[in-house]
């Protein structure tokens, strides 16, 4: 069986759809923006007390309604652009956990805020993002050479830098098992490998 190379920037965006995603709105239709970004700010605020919620809550619908205005403009300008997508309504989620199995680049937990968006319904295929590539030059970051000074932003302080040797371009590989192995250490079934990207493993 042939390794799968771990796409982060394809993860990460859908990630981020599943986390605002709730039951009723995973398979909502664009023709449900206007109510579901109308609904008194529904996910984006949930319930506001006073006249100070009021106020933030009105808010939050405004600019909720302006993006679903400039969707639909965009829809009726170019109305094949989100064929194949479903639009995932603005609102908020916690990112992050203090959980017993969370790690500490994971807490404290936080609000975060973001806008609606569009998403695919299906995966991107490899020959889709070839189209991509080579219509904007986009390189992934399984392709770019590590930058030490941005790397250790997301390390505990004090972390040694690695040799240079180690700081080379390349991603993490699914590496099937002969047999179980303990799921609590990915090393047993992820590899990292330099020169490794989405074209090749």
């Amino acid at each position: 069986m042939a390794g799968i190379v771990l796409r982060p920037d394809l993860l990460i965006a859908l990630a981020c759809g599943l986390l605002l995603c709730g039951c009723d709105s995973a398979s909502e239709s664009p023709a449900n923006e206007q109510s579901a970004h109308t609904d008194k700010g529904g996910i984006a605020t949930g319930e506001a007390d006073g006249a100070e919620g009021a106020a933030v809550d009105g808010a939050q619908t405004a600019s909720s309604t302006d993006a679903t205005d400039a969707t639909e403009a965009s829809r009726a300008t170019d109305p094949d652009r989100h064929a194949g997508m479903v639009f995932v309504r603005g609102g908020s989620f916690t990112m992050g956990s203090e959980g017993p199995l969370s790690r500490r680049n994971e807490q404290p937990p936080n609000q975060v805020q973001l806008d609606g968006f569009w998403i695919d319904t299906a995966p991107v295929t490899n020959a889709q993002f070839a189209r991509f590539v080579e219509a904007t030059g986009y390189e992934t970051i399984a392709e770019r050479k590590p930058d030490w000074d941005e790397l250790k932003k997301s390390l505990p302080p004090g972390t040694p830098r690695p040799d240079d040797s180690l700081l080379v371009a390349g991603s993490m590989v699914f590496t099937p098992s002969a047999g179980p192995v303990d799921l609590r250490d990915m090393s047993g079934f992820w590899q990292w490998v330099p020169g490794a990207s989405w074209q090749h493993p």
